[in-house]
This record gives C-alpha cells, structure tokens and sequence, in this order.
C-alpha cells in the first residue's frame, strides 16, 4: 500500500479558487471545503483545472476553505492559475496505474499459493 496509506477519497466534490494563485504557492483558497476533512497524514489527490489545462495537487490539510498542497504531483507541472479556476477530486492515471499494479500483486501471490 506504500504512499497510497493515508489517501482519502470523496464523490462528486468540485469547488472553485477564490483568488489568484501563483505556481509557487503552497495553498489555495476556494469557495467551498465543507465536505472535507483530514485527521493526520491523510490526504486527498485532487486536480486544479481550467479549459484544457491541469495540475494534479496533494492537499495535506485543510483549515476553512484554504487547502495545503504540494504542487505539481504525478508529473504535471505548477503553474498560475486565475480566480475561478476548478479544483475537483476526481480519479487520475496514478490512481488507475495504482490499481493495475495492485491487481498484479494479486494475482502473483494466488499463482504462488495455487501453483498454477
């Protein structure tokens, strides 16, 4: 389970950023974080998106409506991103490739236990 241990995962949230917010900043403000909570090394994977770009985020905590995140995660890149731009927590290709890689290990360990 590695990195994936404290990973918490919630449906259909969408909010939007209230402000501005520069590719070097570590957390953003958004409309609405009601439906979100984090107890210690929890954290959530979410996506900042607007038209045709994106930047995948790791939220680490969550005080009011600000979100602590670390930037540019499974490979995309931190950028600026405007008042109004989306944050959603949605499923990525890290989360897929995470399953794909889980449902392996699976079936190694029941060909070892089974001999086939």
């Amino acid at each position: 389970m590695g990195e994936n241990m404290g990973i918490k995962r919630i449906n259909g949230f969408k909010t939007a950023l209230t402000t501005a917010v520069t590719a070097s900043a570590s957390s953003i403000t958004v409309t609405d974080a009601s439906r979100l909570a984090l107890a210690a090394g929890d954290f959530y994977i979410m996506t900042l998106y607007k038209g045709a770009a994106f930047e995948i985020v790791k939220v680490t905590a969550v005080t009011g409506n600000v979100l602590t995140i670390e930037r540019a995660q499974e490979g995309s890149t931190a950028q600026d991103w405007a008042s109004g731009s989306y944050v959603a927590c949605a499923p990525t290709a890290g989360d897929l490739n995470g399953f794909d890689t889980k449902i392996g290990d699976i079936g190694t360990a029941l060909t070892a236990i089974l001999g086939v």
